[in-house]
């Protein structure tokens, strides 16, 4: 688990390196403990960092999602696809990752709707879209 020793911004810009392939990781975040749920809220993403690289990345608000979702506390690392060779795949398992989350009683997103990709249209799922 990666932890900061400090609230400074953390020095990975030599780990910043894109990857050739797509990775679906989750993140825990504090929303639960702020809200009092039962279960543990997660934030679904995809990225071409690495699963670690992107948790630091929202933990110094470098690249980070909206702050709606909570702050990032930790990757749950037994949810982390790696090596997905192109992005749409990636949102297809990013978007089967949230539904059984979703569906979940341990955990519960914080995105209301499947993570779309933008300027996608057509999904294999029926999964509920954000509608603008």
């Amino acid at each position: 688990m990666i932890v900061r020793k400090n609230k400074s911004k953390l020095d990975y810009s030599k780990e910043q390196i894109l990857n050739d392939y797509w990775t679906v990781y989750v993140i825990e975040t504090d929303k639960h403990i702020k809200n009092f749920w039962n279960q543990i809220s997660v934030y679904v993403g995809m990225s071409r960092y690495s699963p670690e690289v992107r948790l630091l990345q929202h933990l110094d608000g470098n690249r980070a999602y909206l702050k709606r979702h909570g702050k990032p506390i930790r990757l749950i690392e037994k949810f982390t696809v790696t090596g997905i060779k192109n992005e749409v795949l990636a949102n297809d398992i990013e978007r089967l990752v949230w539904f059984k989350l979703l569906n979940s009683k341990v955990y519960k997103p914080v995105q209301k709707y499947a993570p779309s990709l933008q300027g996608r249209t057509e999904y294999l799922d029926n999964y509920p879209n954000y509608e603008a």
